[in-house]
C-alpha cells in the first residue's frame, strides 16, 4: 500500500512536470520497484548447459524491458537448476542484462560462481534485489561486485553452510544494510570494500576472520557510512586495512577471541559506545567505556559519547595514555582515590572539560603539558600540596586549581549530573527568574557580610555559602 501511494505521487508529479514518459526514469532513479507479478523465465530466455543430472545457467537472453521482476526456474526439462555461471563469450551472459531489477533464485540452486553478476567497472546496472536460497553452499569471488543499485540481499536464514569468496559485494554502493546468517562459514577478502552506503551489518557468528583481499584492500575498507559493527566471537585478528576509511562508526562490539585492539577504529570522533563480549580474556567494558579484563586500567573513553560527566570506577588504578583524548562533550571527570597513575595525553584536547577532580593526593600524573587541557575556566580540584596542585603550578597558573576541601569544591564534586546553565536577568540575585525585594535583601546582606571582615568573598561565593548554610 505504501509503495502504491509513493508511485501515485510520482506519477502525479510527472504529469504536472512534463508527462507520463518521465515516470519510468524517475522511479528508476529513486529505486522504486512497482508492485508486479514475478515472471518465471522460459527456457528460451536462458543460456544453459545440460549436464548429467543438473542444469547450469550461463546467461539470459530475450529479456524485454518490462520484465523487471523475474525468477530463475527450478527445473528445465525435468533437471534441477543447480548452478549459475558467467559466460564471458556471449553478450547474453547473466551480468549483461540491464533490465532486471529483482531476481528470485529457486531453492534448487547450490552454487553461484565467480563474477556472475559482475560487469567490469559498472556491474549489473539495474539489479536492486536478490535472494540467496537455502541450498546455496558456494558464492564465488566478486559475484555481485559493482552492482551499484543493489540495495537488498536476503539470505535464507536456515539451510546449507555457505563459503563466500573475495569481493562478493565490493562497490555495491546502494547497499545500506545486510544480515549474513550463521550458516555462512567464511567470507573472502574485501567483501564489503567500497560499500559507501552501508550503515549496519550483522555478520555470521561462525566466521573466524575478516580478511584483506590479495591486493591489500580491507574487509570494510572505505565503508564511509558504516555506523554499527559487531566483531564475531571467533575472529582473532583485525588488520590495519579492515576498517580503513570507515569514518562514521558509532558503536563497536569486540568479540571473545580478539586479543589486540591495535587496529580497531576506536579514535573516531563519532564513536559513542565500545562494548566487549564477556568471554574476552583481555578486555572488558562498562557503560560504553573500554577497560582491561579486571577493570584496573581504563583504556579508552569513546570520544563521541553524549555524556557530560563521568566518574571513573573504583576498580581503576591506571588511566591509560590518550584514554580521554579529544572527548568532545565531557565537562566533568571525577577520578577516585584508587587511581594511582594518569598516562600521557590522557585528557589532551578535551576542550569542554571544566572540572577535573583528583582524589588521590599522590597520584602519578604524567609530567607533560598535554596530559590535561588547562584552557579557559578549567579547574583541577585536589588537595593542597598534592601532585595535582604541583601539575597546575608547573603547566598553568594557580587560578586553575581549587582545594578539594573548600565549600566550593564540595558543591561541584558531590554529583556527576551534568551542570545545566540557565540564563537569568541582571539583578536576579537569587536566580528565581524574578527581580524583587528578595534580591535587594540578599544584596544588602552580602555587603554587610563583606564589611564584617570578609572583603575577599565574591557574591557568587557568598550565595554558595548561604546555600550550604556556612555563614556565621
Amino acid at each position: 500500500m505504501k509503495t502504491n501511494k509513493i508511485i501515485a505521487g510520482v506519477v502525479a508529479c510527472s504529469v504536472i512536470c512534463g508527462g507520463i514518459p518521465y515516470v519510468k526514469d524517475i522511479m528508476d532513479n529513486i529505486g522504486i520497484i512497482a508492485d508486479a507479478e514475478t515472471i518465471e523465465l522460459k527456457s528460451t530466455q536462458l543460456e544453459y548447459k545440460e549436464l548429467t543430472d543438473y542444469i547450469k545457467i550461463t546467461g539470459l537472453c530475450n529479456i524485454s524491458s518490462d520484465e523487471t521482476d523475474v525468477k530463475i526456474p527450478a527445473t528445465i526439462d525435468g533437471k534441477k537448476v543447480s548452478e549459475l555461471e558467467n559466460n564471458y563469450n556471449f553478450s547474453t551472459s547473466i551480468d549483461r542484462d540491464f533490465y532486471i531489477k529483482k531476481l528470485t533464485l529457486s531453492d534448487t540452486l547450490k552454487k553461484i560462481h565467480s563474477q556472475v553478476f559482475y560487469y567490469p567497472y559498472n556491474g549489473c546496472f539495474s539489479l536492486q534485489e536478490i535472494n540467496i536460497p537455502k541450498n546455496v553452499e558456494f558464492i564465488g569471488d566478486s559475484a555481485f561486485e559493482g552492482c551499484q543499485k543493489l540495495h537488498t540481499v536476503e539470505f535464507a536464514e536456515e539451510g546449507a553452510n555457505i563459503e563466500i569468496g573475495a569481493g562478493v559485494f565490493e562497490r555495491c554502493t546502494s547497499l545500506s544494510s545486510i544480515t549474513i546468517p550463521d550458516r555462512v562459514r567464511s567470507m573472502g577478502g574485501a567483501s564489503f570494500y567500497g560499500c559507501t552506503a552501508l550503515e549496519n551489518v550483522k555478520l555470521s557468528s561462525n566466521m573466524t576472520s575478516l580478511p584483506d583481499s590479495s591486493n591489500g584492500y580491507g574487509f570494510f575498507q572505505d565503508c564511509t557510512s558504516l555506523k554499527n559493527i559487531e566483531i564475531p566471537e571467533q575472529v582473532s585478528e583485525i588488520t590495519a586495512n579492515t576498517f580503513s576509511g570507515c569514518k562514521s562508526i558509532e558503536t563497536i562490539k569486540i568479540g571473545a577471541s580478539l586479543g589486540t585492539i591495535e587496529n580497531l577504529p576506536l579514535n573516531l570522533a563519532t564513536m559513542k559506545e565500545i562494548s566487549v563480549s564477556e568471554g574476552n580474556l583481555d578486555y572488558s567494558s562498562e557503560c560504553g567505556v573500554l577497560f582491561n579484563k579486571d577493570k584496573t586500567e581504563l583504556i579508552k573513553y569513546p570520544y563521541g559519547s553524549d555524556e557530560h560527566s563521568y566518574t571513573v570506577p573504583d576498580t581503576v588504578t591506571t588511566i591509560g595514555n590518550c584514554a580521554f583524548q579529544d572527548a568532545a562533550n565531557l565537562e566533568e571527570i571525577i577520578i577516585p582515590e584508587n587511581v594511582e597513575k594518569i598516562g600521557t595525553a590522557a585528557f589532551k584536547n578535551c576542550k569542554r572539560l571544566k572540572r577535573i577532580v583528583i582524589k588521590n593526593p599522590e597520584c602519578d600524573i604524567d609530567d607533560t603539558s598535554d596530559t590535561f587541557c588547562l584552557d579557559g575556566n578549567t579547574l583541577i580540584i585536589g588537595y593542597q600540596g598534592s601532585t595535582a596542585e604541583s601539575y597546575v603550578l608547573e603547566y598553568s597558573t594557580a587560578n586553575h586549581f581549587m582545594d578539594i576541601t573548600s565549600p566550593e569544591a564540595t558543591a561541584t564534586t558531590t554529583t556527576t549530573t551534568p551542570v545545566v546553565t540557565e540564563e537569568f536577568e541582571f539583578g536576579d540575585i537569587n536566580k528565581d527568574h524574578f527581580i524583587n525585594a528578595s534580591d535587594s535583601s540578599i544584596l544588602l546582606a552580602y555587603y554587610a557580610y563583606k564589611s564584617s571582615g570578609h572583603s575577599d568573598v565574591s557574591l557568587e561565593e557568598y550565595l554558595l555559602l548561604m546555600e550550604n548554610e556556612n555563614i556565621n
